[in-house]
């Protein structure tokens, strides 16, 4: 990258300045901020987009590419910073609203709060503050071609430029984290159901019907489904640092070689994967034929690789096929599943025993009951990991559907108000998410009606039968529809795919609005989502139920084909809260048919005592009401 006089000026005085911090204490040069607009200023750029990102654009990154919380301090999963000469800020949803302004006291930045999560408001402000002719600089490998193009657009209209640049963080950050180097681990035919070489050739179907001779993909979870391996590189995603290109002729994965054995590396070549270094995949973007035509994902590739392909390449921007061929789990994948519940359910079980015999004897704050999860599930030899950072909020921390304990808000419980507890488990078998929502004393009409409200919803959509064809987003209101009429309304997702010992927030389906999903993606049997409906009161408490489910056909004839739900969560939906004469004699049917089915087929694996207090959460309850009318 060259240089105009100006700048390169500029970036000798930099280092120059950095040389002096170094020597002589030049204190404000070893604050982040300082440091970054010093670099700023070199370079000529008048302001920086960090987003928390990194070259796969992953939900869940590697510490090398946490930047944003280097510079800012703010530790969330999800959030984009903004650096000009007069303001820094970092725009997130209201799950990170408590955490960020804790975080970020004293390191120069501002918390600004975003009114729709995932939305980039900051080009407004971008478009607002900077004059005409300003350089906006962005790290090329941190941002979606797609993204970058909408905020290139939008700032051209003010003349303002846009740049993607080389990665410059190791200039600042003395101490950057290196590159994960996790081992490359195979994920068997007996948890998989289906060869890599059967999954690529579907892929080179899907390319050959696109009219398409080549295939770039960079998404982790993608490459992981199709070459049945896995690794340990990204913090609850079991998967590894890779990129993969399919051809009509060969496959070529760029990643580590030292994750990988001798014999691995000649297996993959005989089945015509060829491995390449990691850092080679821009030079053999570069020498891609010009004849070639590319299908790549530009919601998921960055930039930079988009820039590194040779001028005239022909790109077809597609949704990767791995996307719709991996949620489509396959008989082997939900028999281990279903098995996996049962292993989930019973550490579940486990723990919520143990705390309601052990709150009021013993200190138990959120963090420590995020860690008694990890200790009840990792009991299982198929446990590896969390499938995301548990969110136990109490009391008014329920209220924020997406909270996660730090230390800044650990909070302690005791035997009143409400504990919400959203969790999931990375297992060989497969990939769980659930949430249960509990009170610790004395329960309010208010609380009940709320909870029967959002249990109503949950109930109306995993009994939901409908067509073939159904787009996953319209399948959204049946859940929401109890809890309109209630008078409530929540702002997140009524649900999302789940990955097969991969990602738990899983495309193509959701039921709402998306996010990283596709519009208008279908429901099809054998796709596993979740159902979690909500009500939120801030600064009192949340309520949140959850199930998994996995979509199969109706066998009954009718006039066309038609699909509905199975459940797959096997654990107790709490009855204390519930306030029974809300709830239609179906509803009542149904909750006793799940807890009937749950005490079923988790009871052969419990001690005495934990089967009669399963035994107890399970009771039949009845409407007294609808019990005199018969």
């Amino acid at each position: 990258m060259l240089f105009s006089p100006t700048v390169l000026i500029n970036r000798i005085v930099y280092f120059i300045l950095l040389q002096m911090s170094s020597s002589l204490l030049f204190m404000p040069m070893h604050q982040p901020l300082p440091r970054l607009r010093t670099y700023m200023t070199a370079s000529g750029w008048n302001a920086i987009i960090i987003p928390c990102s990194d070259p796969h654009l992953s939900e869940y990154i590697p510490e090398r590419w946490k930047c944003l919380a280097w510079v800012s301090a703010f530790t969330g999963s999800a959030g984009v910073g903004v650096v000009s000469a007069e303001f820094a800020g970092v725009w997130t949803d209201s799950r990170y609203f408590l955490q960020a302004e804790k975080q970020m006291k004293n390191s120069g930045f501002s918390l600004v709060k975003l009114k729709i999560a995932n939305s980039p408001e900051y080009i407004d402000f971008l478009m607002e503050t900077l004059p005409e002719k300003s350089t906006v600089a962005v790290v090329g490998n941190t941002i979606a071609m797609d993204l970058f193009i909408q905020i290139q657009t939008k700032l051209k209209s003010k003349n303002i430029q846009l740049v993607a640049v080389n990665d410059f963080w190791d200039e600042l950050w003395n101490d950057r984290p290196a590159i994960p180097a996790a081992k490359i681990e195979e994920h068997g035919l007996i948890y998989a159901g289906k060869p890599r070489t059967e999954k690529i050739a579907e892929i080179r179907a899907q390319l050959s019907s696109r009219k398409c001779t080549s295939h770039l993909i960079t998404t982790l979870d993608d490459i992981a489904w199709t070459l049945n391996l896995r690794g340990n590189d990204i913090p609850y995603n079991p998967v590894f640092l890779a990129y993969l290109y399919i051809d009509m002729k060969a496959v070529f994965l760029f990643t580590d070689k030292k994750k990988l054995t001798d014999g691995w590396i000649a297996l993959l070549k005989n089945e015509g994967i060829h491995l390449k270094d990691y850092t080679e995949i821009h030079s053999f973007l570069s020498k891609i034929d010009s004849t070639s035509i590319i299908l790549l994902d530009g919601r998921k590739v960055s930039i930079a690789l988009h820039q590194a392909l040779p001028e005239k390449s022909n790109v077809v921007n597609a949704v990767n096929p791995s996307i719709y061929l991996k949620a489509i789990k396959n008989e082997t994948e939900i028999k281990q599943l279903k098995q996996t519940q049962i292993m989930d359910g019973i550490s579940l079980l486990k723990f919520f025993y143990w705390l309601e015999n052990t709150l009021g004897k013993e200190k138990i704050t959120e963090k420590k009951i995020v860690d008694k999860l990890f200790e009840f599930r990792n009991i299982h030899d198929s446990f590896q990991e969390p499938s995301f950072a548990s969110i136990v909020g109490y009391k008014e921390h329920a209220a924020l559907p997406h909270y996660t304990p730090v230390p800044e808000t650990d909070k302690e419980l005791s035997n009143e108000g409400i504990l919400l507890i959203d969790s999931g488990g990375q297992y060989e078998g497969g990939t769980t998410d659930i949430t249960r929502t509990i009170s610790l004393g004395e329960i309010k009409e208010e609380e009940q009606k709320d909870y029967t409200a959002v249990l109503k919803g949950l109930i109306a959509l995993i009994t939901t039968r409908f067509p073939e064809n159904t787009v996953a987003a319209s399948l959204d209101a049946i859940a929401r529809r109890p809890i309109w009429d209630a008078g409530r309304h929540y702002m997140h997702g009524t649900g999302h795919g789940v990955g097969f010992f991969l990602n738990v927030h899983e495309g193509p389906q959701a039921f709402g609005p998306g996010g990283n999903y596709i519009p208008n993606a279908i429901m099809e049997a054998g796709m596993v989502t979740t159902i979690e409906p909500g009500i939120y009161h801030k600064g009192k408490y949340g309520i949140r139920i959850e199930n998994m489910i996995l979509t199969v056909r109706v066998e009954e004839d009718g006039d066309i084909p038609f699909l509905r739900f199975e459940s797959l969560t096997l654990f107790p939906i709490s009855t204390e809260l519930i306030d029974i004469s809300m709830l239609t004699p179906q509803e009542i049917n149904w909750l006793n048919n799940y807890h009937a089915d749950v005490y079923r087929q988790l009871s052969p694996y419990l001690s005495k005592e934990e089967s009669a207090w399963l035994r107890k959460k399970t009771e039949p309850v009845t409407n007294p009401v609808t019990t005199q009318s018969f």
